[in-house]
């Protein structure tokens, strides 16, 4: 692993600036500086400011001459119907049109750094499910501009170098306990400018947790910065669980997403390591049968976090820790909550 040395400079409530130094491990090295990271969270090496170039395959099943019959590519006069399933290095898809019935679909990339594969909606095409999985795997593959409409998006099979940027995921709300992403044993993971939102019941009388995002055990490197992640069943973002197995998620960034409105909490950091919350906006969290409304919580022992210039207000409680190891709040802002 590369080890980064960085100070942390987090403001206090008079505006002052104060430091602080942590030494933190990852098999990461930044690619670009053209965009700004949060306070204490490196850049990640794949995923932000990457371009497609023109177009290899185009989709649009609004057209009346879109076949997939003896047309892998495309074009803009005959278009695919569908988005192919297998995607080699270079690989430029463009989608138009929508909206598309996808049900449980695998999009497998086998990109590379220097040639990765991007799927790319232009004009926010519209993929509908129906308490179904759009699963993504392979490496170095960016999802950017789609609707996900009661489809969730999860990340198995060990997949690395992902980005999911500018897309919305909304209205995915099964019967038991799931998450509108899901992470499993995925490395290198980016999730930049996405709408989040109403998956599940935040208003629902009994618990049925369905959160925004889930990183779960084995994965590592997982960037979550700049969504706005709302008026979910469960929480905004929730790492690992109370019982997640070895190893438990680790090098999560989590930096200048806004949260509000969810059933439970913004943040609720489980078993889980080396956790970087930082700059984000978190309000209006109540009481629930299962939540106490603390904005942010940490508990089950999640190791190595650092609470850095988050923005926390209107909520029962500010951020609760009830049982970690190594934890660091610094130079956060919080007030209009009824319980210090």
């Amino acid at each position: 692993a590369t080890t980064y040395s960085y100070t942390v400079r987090a403001f206090d409530v008079a505006g002052n600036l104060s430091g602080y130094s942590a030494n933190v491990s990852a098999t990461t090295q930044p690619a670009s500086t053209t965009w700004t990271p949060p306070i204490g969270i490196p850049v990640p090496p794949f995923g932000i400011n990457e371009v497609p170039g023109a177009f290899t395959h185009y989709v649009d099943n609004t057209h009346p001459a879109a076949t997939d019959t003896s047309n892998p590519n495309g074009s803009p006069t005959r278009p695919r119907l569908t988005i192919p399933t297998s995607l080699p290095a270079g690989t430029v898809v463009e989608v138009r049109g929508g909206p598309y019935t996808i049900g449980n679909a695998i999009w497998t990339a086998s990109g590379t750094q220097a040639r990765p594969v991007f799927i790319k909606g232009v004009g926010k095409p519209v993929f509908r499910g129906s308490l179904t999985y759009l699963s993504l795997r392979g490496s170095y593959v960016i999802v950017d501009g789609l609707v996900l409409d009661g489809e969730a998006l999860y990340f198995g099979g060990g997949p690395s170098n992902i980005a999911v940027r500018n897309c919305e995921i909304k209205n995915y709300s099964p019967s038991s306990n799931d998450s509108a992403i899901g992470l499993d044993d995925a490395t290198n993971i980016v999730l930049y400018n996405n709408d989040i939102h109403n998956n599940g019941n935040p208003q629902s009388a009994t618990e049925i947790d369905i959160h925004g995002i889930k990183p779960w055990s084995g994965s590592s490197n997982v960037w979550i910065v700049d969504n706005h992640i709302h008026d979910n069943g469960g929480d905004a973002i929730q790492t690992g669980d109370a019982n997640a197995p070895e190893p438990w998620a680790r090098l999560l960034y989590i930096g200048r997403n806004r949260m509000h409105g969810d059933r439970e909490n913004a943040i609720d950091l489980k078993r889980s390591r080396d956790v970087i919350v930082s700059q984000n906006e978190m309000y209006d969290y109540d009481r629930t049968s299962s939540s106490s409304g603390d904005i942010g919580v940490v508990h089950d022992d999640a190791t190595r976090v650092w609470f850095l210039a988050n923005h926390l207000y209107n909520g029962e409680y500010g951020n609760w820790n009830s049982g970690s190891t190594d934890y660091y709040a610094i130079g956060n802002l919080i007030h209009d909550v009824k319980h210090l």
